[in-house]
């Protein structure tokens, strides 16, 4: 089984780490290397990977390595190669992984996937998940896994004018802004960064009927940071819809098990609270918009379209 890494030597900024991966690489010459310092150089080294016949693809590096990858990936004109992928926690956010189980010690992860390889059973390690590919009528399509709107892309913003740049703007900081996000909104606060936002969003064709909105998140993921699963909807679909509307009721007494994924009974969508799973999603805003970190500035009017993919391959590493 051939197997590729593609390292992000500037992602979470850990150079220490990254060195340590490196190091554990250069005992394994069979495995295909490639390192970037850009994240425009990632397509042309997973072009490589293509060529190669790489058949499962390590990630070291975020969420956001992971989204550059899978756009090419699935962009491609003929898209018949489509490897096992294999993220590692050495970004500044490794959703992600985490949502698979990955441990922590990005070493430990290539090793276990290396011995899985070399004995015939990474595949119990697999685990599907469909990506979200997001048109913004302004460039080619990304592929991502999580998408956020309203609130979050501020929140993202304070967390990193916070925090100084590395790790601590990830899984800590976002940890920090989000209990402070929690404890305003059950304290009824509606301002600032909590300012809900119009929007006209659309789920597999169907309209919503409120136009104002706190809070938007779409997702393939089974659950976020933290351990969080603020997802309850009905449907079949693989994208992972929750909203919170202006004027929403009751949404102090009700977040706790909104975040779990457990809404009370009463936390219905005529009182602002909707969770749906879809196949595809439509959102015309003027906010910003964070696609896996990544930042869509506000622009007034601006057309959102989502849709998923068929499911993808990922190794627990």
């Amino acid at each position: 089984m051939k197997i590729g890494v593609l390292t992000n030597l500037r992602a979470g900024r850990n150079d220490a780490r990254t060195h340590r991966v490196l190091r554990e690489l250069a005992k394994h010459p069979e495995v295909l290397r490639r390192e970037t310092s850009t994240t425009q150089a990632v397509p042309d080294a997973v072009a490589e990977f293509a060529e190669e016949g790489v058949e499962v693809l390590v990630l070291n590096g975020g969420d956001g390595t992971l989204q550059t990858a899978l756009t090419e990936i699935l962009n491609a004109p003929e898209p018949s190669w489509q490897p096992m992928l294999v993220p590692t926690r050495c970004g500044r956010t490794n959703m992600v992984a985490l949502d698979l189980g990955t441990q922590r010690n990005p070493v430990r992860s290539i090793r276990s996937v290396l011995e899985a390889a070399r004995t015939g059973r990474i595949h119990e390690r697999v685990i599907e998940r469909s990506a979200i590919g997001l048109d913004t009528g302004s460039e080619e399509r990304r592929w991502g896994m999580f998408l956020g709107a309203g609130t979050l892309p501020r929140a993202i913003e304070m967390t990193h004018k916070a925090f100084p740049e590395g790790r601590a703007q990830g899984v800590f900081g976002g940890g920090v802004m989000a209990a402070t996000l929690v404890a305003r909104a059950m304290g009824g606060d509606t301002k600032g960064i909590l300012t809900p936002d119009k929007m006209q969003i659309a789920l597999d064709r169907q309209p919503l009927a409120p136009e104002e909105f706190v809070l938007v998140m779409a997702t393939t993921l089974d659950r976020l940071i933290l351990r969080l699963r603020p997802f309850w909807g009905s449907g079949q679909g693989p994208i992972r819809m929750s909203a919170l509307s202006a004027g929403v009721e009751g949404l102090g007494r009700a977040l706790p098990g909104v975040l779990r994924g457990k809404p009370p009974v009463w936390a219905t969508t005529d009182r602002g609270f909707t969770s749906q799973r879809v196949h595809e999603a439509a959102i015309r805003l003027d906010c910003a918009v964070s696609f896996d970190g990544e930042m869509y500035p506000a622009e007034p009017g601006r057309m959102v379209r989502m849709q998923s993919s068929p499911p993808l391959r990922f190794v627990r590493g």
